[in-house]
Formats: C-alpha cells, sequence, structure tokens
C-alpha cells in the first residue's frame, strides 16, 4: 500500500511540473507574441530600444513589462482597438502567418516576422542587448511627441545606432 501511495505522488508530482512548463510556455508565447505586436505597431526598425524602455519603466513602476505596454503603448489602448490599423496589428499570432485584415495593399513578410519574433525571445531571456542603456522614453521625431518631451525637459539619450524615433532620458 505504501508503495502505491508513493508512486500515486511521484506522478502527481511529474504531473504538476510538466504542467507548469506548459503553463511557463504559453505565458512566455503570450510574452513574445506581445513583443512582435509592439514591434510592429511602433517600429519594428527601433524594437529593441523599445522594448528595453518599456522593460526600465516597468521595473522602475514595479510592474511588468506586459502590464506597462497595455498603459504605454497605442496599440492596446481602448480608445483605438476598434481601428481597423489596431485590428490587424493585434491578430499577429504566434506563428507570423499573415495577420487576419492586413490590408491586401500591405506586404508580410513571414521570415522577419520571425527574426523580430527571435529578438522578442532573446529580450525576454535578457540576451539582447540595449540600443540604448540610458533611454526612458520614447516618441516621433516631430509633433506631440517630441513637444512632450521638450515640456518635460528630459534629453537626448544616447543610442549605438541610428534610430527611427527619438529616444530620450531624464
Amino acid at each position: 500500500m505504501r508503495t502505491l501511495y508513493l508512486l500515486a505522488v511521484l506522478v502527481a508530482g511529474l504531473c504538476w511540473l510538466l504542467a507548469r512548463d506548459v503553463f511557463a510556455e504559453v505565458a512566455d508565447q503570450s510574452s513574445v507574441t506581445q513583443l512582435v505586436i509592439i514591434a510592429y505597431a511602433e517600429s519594428v526598425h527601433d524594437r529593441a530600444a523599445e522594448w528595453h524602455v518599456l522593460g526600465k519603466r516597468a521595473a522602475k513602476a514595479g510592474t511588468t513589462t506586459e502590464q506597462l505596454a497595455q498603459r504605454y503603448v497605442s496599440v492596446f489602448k481602448a480608445a483605438v482597438v476598434g481601428q481597423p490599423r489596431t485590428k490587424w496589428l493585434r491578430a499577429i499570432t504566434a506563428d507570423c502567418g499573415r495577420p487576419v485584415g492586413l490590408p491586401t495593399s500591405e506586404t508580410w513578410d513571414v521570415a522577419q516576422c520571425q527574426h523580430v519574433r527571435l529578438e522578442a525571445e532573446q529580450f525576454l531571456g535578457g540576451t539582447l542587448p540595449d540600443p540604448c542603456p540610458n533611454a526612458m522614453h520614447w516618441g516621433m521625431r516631430t509633433g506631440i511627441d517630441h513637444e512632450r518631451a521638450l515640456r518635460a525637459r528630459w534629453k537626448p539619450a544616447t543610442c549605438a545606432q541610428k534610430m527611427a524615433n527619438d529616444f530620450w532620458r531624464e
């Protein structure tokens, strides 16, 4: 009887470990997909710097990168959720297939998406270098984002490469 009990405990423990790994992988896949969506919504070129800014701001705020992205990245804000651009961006999936709702005038590069996905996995694993290590914000080079940065008296951040957007330090 004792042997059966020990066997049941062992099987239950193994099932728990397997389930935990499956749930962790699902959570990780969701996080990776969210980062890919952010890259296409904001700037594919600047993705590593943007992800790092989100990570630094999340750490400073005591929250997760995913939760901060819900507040900071426009594609996740409720006011734009129903708009056509937002719909196809939010339809990007883990397999990097052509997103549902992508306008026929737009091209979709599966290989590029898979590369972005690989970099998102590297970011989550802590191995993707930060091209703008002192940046805490980013935004367009002109217009409202630039004006907001000037009003806040942020300083230009130093980046290791030319960026499509402006990156700022506090």
